[in-house]
C-alpha cells in the first residue's frame, strides 16, 4: 500500500507541471499607447497567447468603446485596426460591436491554432482624453475585462508629448469592473529602470511604464494619466456639446416624436378654417344615412343607429 500511495503520489508531481504548461493562458500582454498632440491614440498590443494542446481558429479581442460616467454615454471610435504576427505577416480578422465592445475576431475559420502564437494589434482611438478645468486625462482600458484566460503578465506604456514630469498624475488600476485596486507598478519610465524600456521617438516626448502580473480571467487594467492643460488639443465647447449629442441620441427620442406629433397635428389635425362665418344647423345635413348621422351625433354607433338604418 505505501509503494502503491508513493506511486500516485510521483505521478501527480509529474502531471502538475505538464498540465501547467498545457494550460490555456496569455504568457505577455503588452501595449504602447502614444498620445498624439492632436489628442488621438496609437496604440499597440503584443499578446503572446498559449493555447497549450488546444486547438482554437485564433482569438477574440475585445476592446471597450462605450462608457457611462454620471449617466451620459461616451464613445470613443476606433480606426485603423491591423492585426499581424511577430514577423509582420497580416493575420485574417473581422471585426463586430456588440455590449458596448469592438469585437476583432483573429484567425483562419479554416485552420487549427495550438502552442504559443503572438498577435501584434494595431488601431487608433479618438475620444479618450477627458477635460477637465485644469488639467487633461488620458484615460484608457489598456486590458480588457472579456478576456477568459488568465494573463501571466501585463506591462505598457503610456508616450505622452513633452510635459513636465513633476506635474503629471499617473494612476492605473486592477480587477474586476469597479476595482479601484492599484497596478503593481507605475512611474516615469526615466524614474522607474526595472520596467520594461520604453520607445520614446524625441526628446520632446515623456514615457511613463505600467506593470501588473497575474491576472486572473476577467481582471482588467486600466490607466489614466493627468497632464496640464494645452499639452493635448482640446475642442471647442461647441464640438463637445456635439460629440455628447452624438453618443446620447437616445435622449432626443421623446423630443424628436414630440416634434412629428407636433407637425402632423398642424398639417392634418386641426380643423380647417372655412373662411366664412359657421352656421349652426339644427336640421340633419342633406344625404346622410340615419346611421350616419347617429355617429356624428355622439361618436359612436348603437344598436338604435342600426336598427333606424335598416328600415
Amino acid at each position: 500500500m505505501k509503494k502503491i500511495l508513493l506511486a500516485v503520489v510521483l505521478l501527480l508531481a509529474l502531471c502538475q507541471p505538464a498540465a501547467a504548461q498545457t494550460s490555456e493562458h496569455i504568457e505577455q500582454f503588452n501595449f504602447v499607447v502614444r498620445a498624439n498632440a492632436d489628442a488621438t491614440l496609437d496604440v499597440t498590443e503584443q499578446i503572446a497567447y498559449d493555447f497549450g494542446q488546444t486547438q482554437h481558429h485564433g482569438i477574440f479581442r475585445d476592446i471597450p468603446y462605450k462608457y457611462e460616467r454620471n449617466g451620459i454615454n461616451y464613445t470613443v471610435k476606433i480606426s485603423d485596426i491591423t492585426v499581424a504576427d511577430d514577423a509582420g505577416q497580416p493575420y485574417q480578422f473581422t471585426t463586430s460591436k456588440s455590449g458596448g465592445n469592438l469585437e476583432i475576431k483573429i484567425g483562419d475559420p479554416n485552420a487549427y491554432v495550438s502552442g504559443l502564437k503572438k498577435y501584434v494589434i494595431s488601431y487608433r482611438v479618438r475620444g479618450a482624453v477627458n477635460y477637465f478645468d485644469d488639467h487633461d486625462e488620458v484615460y484608457w482600458n489598456a486590458v480588457g475585462s472579456d478576456w477568459q484566460v488568465p494573463i501571466s503578465s501585463a506591462t505598457g506604456a503610456i508616450i505622452v508629448p513633452a510635459a513636465d514630469a513633476q506635474k503629471l498624475q499617473i494612476e492605473c488600476f486592477t480587477g474586476a469592473v469597479g476595482d479601484s485596486t492599484t497596478c503593481n507598478g507605475s512611474a516615469a519610465a526615466e524614474n522607474y529602470p526595472d520596467f520594461p524600456p520604453v520607445t520614446v521617438a524625441d526628446s520632446a516626448s515623456t514615457g511613463i511604464n505600467f506593470q501588473q502580473s497575474n491576472l486572473a480571467p476577467g481582471q482588467a487594467m486600466t490607466i489614466a494619466v493627468s497632464l496640464p492643460k494645452g499639452v493635448l488639443f482640446q475642442p471647442s465647447q461647441w464640438q463637445i456639446l456635439w460629440y455628447t449629442i452624438e453618443d446620447n441620441l437616445i435622449f432626443l427620442l421623446p423630443i424628436l416624436s414630440l416634434a412629428i406629433m407636433w407637425w402632423v397635428w398642424r398639417h392634418f389635425g386641426r380643423d380647417p378654417k372655412p373662411g366664412i362665418p359657421v352656421v349652426a344647423q339644427y336640421a340633419a345635413p342633406d344625404n346622410l344615412t340615419p346611421i350616419e348621422i347617429g355617429y356624428l351625433a355622439d361618436e359612436r354607433t348603437q344598436n338604435s343607429d342600426v336598427s333606424a338604418e335598416i328600415i
